[in-house]
């Protein structure tokens, strides 16, 4: 089976967008790990400590191989070297076949921009002489799909979750500081 990643901006966001999809890929027998850009905070009702907890309990529940964050700033996620760097590192510990992440039309700019760095980190991955001080080796391109909020777009597939709706309701309810 593949290894997967799911990229997003905030904690609770993949389990939102693609959570029923993510239930269905480990049940398939995928290896599934989740990758947040950001704490997600701040919010009206969190701390950096809720939101670290309820995303691992979120893990748990869609049983997860690896919950990772990158610790970028909330509302400030950008296209940097930094950020590309970051990822790419990510990328090439865990040699995903496919990423899924959020889409560059998406309103909200932390998830526009995590769109543009998955993609841009993605290509980077490959190359053998970026970011060689981390002394870790390319990885081959993964396939990249998005997850879509918006109404603009055509889906170019849907994933049948119907069977993982329970799961996938689990997990946004293990956010409870959000909802």
């Amino acid at each position: 089976m593949a290894s997967i990643l799911i990229f997003g901006p905030h904690p609770d966001d993949q389990e939102l967008g693609m959570g029923g999809t993510i239930a269905r890929l480990v049940k398939q027998g995928h290896r599934v790990h989740l990758a947040d850009m950001t704490n997600g905070e701040p919010t009206p009702h969190g701390s950096p400590e809720i939101r670290a907890k309820e995303a691992l309990d979120a893990a748990r529940i869609l049983k997860l191989d690896v919950r990772l964050n990158l610790d970028q700033p909330d509302g400030h996620v950008w296209p940097t070297e930094t950020a590309r760097i970051a990822f790419v590192r990510v990328l090439r510990t865990h040699k995903p076949k496919v990423l899924l992440t959020t889409h560059e039309d998406d309103p909200h700019p932390d998830h526009a921009n995590t769109s543009i760095i998955v993609r841009q980190a993605a290509r980077l991955a490959t190359m053998r002489r970026y970011d060689e001080e981390s002394g870790l080796p390319p990885v081959p391109m993964p396939a990249v799909m998005h997850s879509l909020f918006s109404r603009r777009i055509v889906p170019s597939f849907v994933v049948d979750v119907s069977d993982f709706v329970d799961e996938k309701m689990s997990a946004i309810r293990a956010y409870a500081s959000q909802f």
